[in-house]
């Protein structure tokens, strides 16, 4: 759910108390290292993960935890990544000597 690698996973576990919780876990109990969540992924593969997310959605639905809607997607002003080198470059040809947020306008090929 939050997208994390299995390294992140294994940090977050031990360090977020909520999410010790939502695993079932004791406040002292140890959590997994980073390779059981890889080595699970792998053994079960996706045709058996796809079936035990889709389960697990389900549930949270019915618990009314989740949505039953579509997906909300923030559509404010984001500059795409895709140019990011090229823009870099763009920016120190025109002298710009600090690259951030407020000069990237300035230089960005997406509008």
């Amino acid at each position: 759910m939050e997208d994390l690698s299995d390294r992140a996973l294994e940090r977050y576990l031990e360090e977020t108390l909520a999410a010790k919780w939502f695993c079932g876990f004791t406040l002292s109990e140890p959590t997994p290292d980073y390779s059981l969540f890889t080595r699970v992924r792998t053994r079960m593969g996706p045709t058996r993960l796809s079936p035990l997310f889709a389960t697990m959605r389900d549930q949270l639905k019915a618990a009314g935890l989740m949505s039953a809607g579509g997906t909300l997607v923030d559509a404010t002003h984001l500059i795409a990544k895709a140019t990011l080198w090229e823009e870099g470059d763009k920016a120190r040809q025109q002298k710009i000597e600090t690259f951030n947020n407020d000069v990237l306008p300035k230089v960005a090929a997406d509008p």
